[in-house]
């Protein structure tokens, strides 16, 4: 039974992946995704993995606990194309007791090149009476770790976020 209670087996790790299609009215004038779609995507994608997860609508009403993100860093690798259909994989590249890191690595459905990474750091919240931090429950923190043991591949890992600066000639 999965920490939400739902009936979805537990050791049923890793989640995903997660697939989506590209709405047309996302698409820029150079037929490329728009930039700010990246992080659409990947929100929607997040919303697929709380359900992995157990952190799901009926959770979410009994508990008034969900995810929020604190930060989100995005690299561009390659272009997806108008027309594309993609794959997000899901990787935890770190955790606590309410914190998780995750990095998604989005590429177009078929390939396995990597278009885009995009790394998120999620707070597990309690919303009421005010909104504050809340350690994960044990059985999603069990789950989290089991993943996490799994680990994140090394070309996934070394595309995440670095420090924004221009690199200036020596």
């Amino acid at each position: 039974m999965s920490a939400s209670g739902s009936g979805r087996a537990a050791d049923a790790w890793p989640p995903g992946p997660h697939e989506c299609g590209i709405d047309p009215a996302w698409i820029d004038y150079n037929g490329h995704l728009r930039d700010g779609y990246y992080l659409l995507i990947a929100s929607a994608s997040v919303d697929a993995l709380m359900d992995e997860l157990g952190i799901d609508e009926s959770y979410r009403r009994r508990t008034h606990c969900t995810l929020y993100t604190l930060e989100v860093h995005l690299r561009f690798l390659r272009e997806i194309k108008g027309g594309a259909r993609l794959r997000i994989d899901w990787y935890p590249a770190e955790f606590d007791a309410r914190r998780l890191r995750l990095l998604l690595a989005m590429r177009t459905a078929g390939t396995s090149e990597i278009a885009a990474v995009v790394d998120m750091m999620l707070m597990h919240v309690l919303q009421v009476p005010a909104v504050r931090g809340a350690p994960f429950p044990p059985l999603i923190h069990q789950r989290l770790a089991a993943w996490h043991a799994l680990g994140v591949p090394d070309d996934v890992r070394g595309l995440g976020s670095r420090p924004l600066t221009l690199q200036c000639p020596p």
